[in-house]
């Protein structure tokens, strides 16, 4: 299993490639640029979870998969939900 911190950045990395992608892309944009036009806000939101099946000793300390209120607050202004 890897660290909570490489599980920090892991996800980091995926927040950054999946906007690239959607920038890149001319067939998001131009959807993006339709829903805008009709008044409508697209929020694309990605759940992570751990794949154990037996919680982790963070989340016995009040964390969750590994991220700080810091951490989750900072996902959350990313559209990102940790659960």
């Amino acid at each position: 299993m890897i660290s909570n911190e490489e599980a920090r950045e892991l996800v980091r990395a995926f927040s950054r490639a999946a906007n690239q992608a959607v920038e890149e892309s001319p067939e998001a944009q131009r959807v993006l640029e339709a829903l805008r036009a009709a008044g409508v806000d697209a929020v694309l939101r990605v759940r992570i979870a751990r794949t154990t099946d037996s919680p982790s000793s963070d989340e016995a300390d009040g964390e969750i998969a590994g991220f700080t209120d810091a951490d989750l607050k900072e996902l959350g202004r990313m559209s990102i939900r940790v659960k």
